[in-house]
């Protein structure tokens, strides 16, 4: 198969080994996350795989904390830490971390057991002014070589054994830069370990795990005197602390795909000598497709002229893409996107569902056999998405956003506008109906055209409004309610 294929590129290859890594998002971060140190180490950030969260060590704190992959959410994540750690890993269900309070006469690297367990000593590394960054990926432990002064500076060996024998069975290879290393992130998706600079005008060097070349360097990115950098799915995130206030998150895509299965065949689409994207040998992509590195199209997929695949989009198998259309989200087996459609900002569409022309799915999910007919808009939603369930039938220049829900089987007639409005299951809406703020409708319920539903309103579960009802805010409706009613309060 032939394929014509206009770049965009996610990461822009400058020179020969060079590599701009470009910021998606930066998130403010609470001031649990900013622990005042005045200490010369860095801080460390490591990443829970089985949970997806990401974890922090500070110095000066006995507490390691987790929190989402967008820094919210935080939470005590172990209580095992000393007062000196400066770097952290997390493995089935232990955490690690290396610490200094000790200097040369003291352990330096410890495990508990997540959350309440004591620190117990893990290995036998007593190193003068201690502490020193680790990774643990795929049941190996990364380290660099032991300090030897107050500063990284010398840290330039990278240390690899099994998790279980950390003193022994060892491979170490030198990284050829002068800075030493701040922090570092292992990527067993594209076999590379990424090493944050410990220097105040801090790159991120990519070596190959296996042969241990160097594989790219980035622009300056941030401050490795005290920043954490780890790597999860696809992104690093670099963890700039702050003492007191000011840590911020920020995530820079890597570019690199995740794992090609399913026969996928991996392609370097931005010519930098890295694979960073899966296209199935059957796909079918047009002339003038867009493809951006880092996207996945599976087997029997069919790309229209014009379409754009952005680097976060998954075209599942068999699905089909229409003109104009632009996909940053993921279509899950056979999906019709008309001509002009938007799939965007991390939307999920499952098997059998159709959109329209020039709809928009914007940050939500649609259950299986969804339909959302044409000039719909689906903001911060989902549709047809209960329990797995779906079957859902959204008509032309329906709008349903902000927060909502629409229960599995449940149409709904053209016009219609809902905001933070819940829908259940196998209800009937007719056209032009405007449901508000928190209002919501029960199971098997019947609308009329026309409904108005206040705020917070409700309609139990199998009850029939006619056409024409105006519901106020705070109004609960059951049963029957005839055409053209005005209800400022329960019946």
């Amino acid at each position: 198969m032939v394929r014509y294929i206009t770049l965009v590129l996610a990461l822009a290859s400058t020179t020969a080994g060079a590599q701009t890594l470009n910021a998606t998002a930066t998130y403010s971060l609470p001031s649990t996350l900013s622990a005042p140190s005045s200490n010369f180490h860095p801080q460390g950030l490591g990443v829970d795989e089985s949970t997806g969260r990401l974890v922090y060590a500070q110095q000066n704190q006995n507490t390691l904390y987790s929190s989402a992959l967008n820094g919210s959410d935080v939470q005590v994540f172990s209580n095992a830490a000393w007062d000196h750690t400066t770097s952290v890993a997390a493995w089935q269900g232990q955490v690690y971390f290396t610490d200094y309070r000790s200097n040369a006469g003291g352990q330096d690297m410890y495990k508990a057991t997540v959350p309440s367990g004591t620190r117990v000593a893990y290995g036998s590394y007593i190193a003068a002014y201690g502490g020193f960054p680790l990774d643990i990926r795929g049941g190996e432990l990364y380290r660099t070589n032991l300090p030897s002064s107050y500063s990284w500076a010398g840290l330039n060996q990278m240390v690899i054994t099994n998790v279980a024998t950390p003193n022994g069975g060892s491979r170490t290879f030198t990284l050829n830069f002068t800075s030493g290393v701040g922090d570092f992130g292992v990527d067993l998706d594209s076999n590379s370990i990424w090493v944050l600079e410990y220097s105040s005008s801090a790159r991120i060097h990519r070596y190959d795990i296996t042969s241990t070349q160097l594989l790219s360097t980035s622009q300056v990115v941030g401050d490795g005197l005290d920043a954490g950098l780890t790597y999860y799915n696809g992104n690093l995130y670099y963890y700039d602390w702050q003492s007191g206030s000011g840590s911020t998150l920020t995530v820079f895509p890597t570019g690199f795909a995740v794992g090609c299965t399913d026969g996928m065949d991996a392609f370097d689409l931005d010519n930098d000598g890295n694979d960073d994207s899966c296209i199935h040998p059957t796909a079918t992509i047009a002339d003038s497709v867009t493809v951006e590195p880092g996207a996945r199209i599976h087997a029997n997929a069919i790309i229209a002229p014009r379409a754009i695949i952005g680097s976060t989009a998954n075209i599942g198998a068999g699905s089909i893409v229409g003109r104009f259309a632009e996909v940053r989200g993921t279509l899950v087996g056979t999906v019709i996107l008309g001509r002009s459609a938007q799939v965007l900002n991390g939307s999920t569409i499952a098997d059998g569902s159709v959109v329209g022309y020039d709809s928009v799915v914007d940050n939500s999910d649609l259950g299986p056999n969804t339909i959302v007919g044409s000039l719909a808009t689906v903001q911060d939603s989902s549709v047809g998405d209960d329990a797995g369930a779906g079957n859902a039938v959204l008509s032309r220049d329906t709008t349903v956003q902000t927060g909502s829900s629409v229960g599995s089987g449940t149409v709904v007639g053209a016009g219609s506008t809902f905001t933070t409005a819940a829908l259940g299951a196998d209800i009937r809406v007719r056209k032009d109906c405007v449901f508000s703020t928190g209002s919501s409708v029960g199971d098997d319920a019947r609308v009329g055209r026309n409904v108005t539903l206040g705020a917070n309103a409700a309609i139990a579960a199998d009850s029939r409004v006619a056409a024409w009802t105006d519901i106020g805010a705070n109004v609960c409706v059951s049963g029957a309610v005839r055409r053209d009613s005005v209800l400022s309060n329960c019946p």
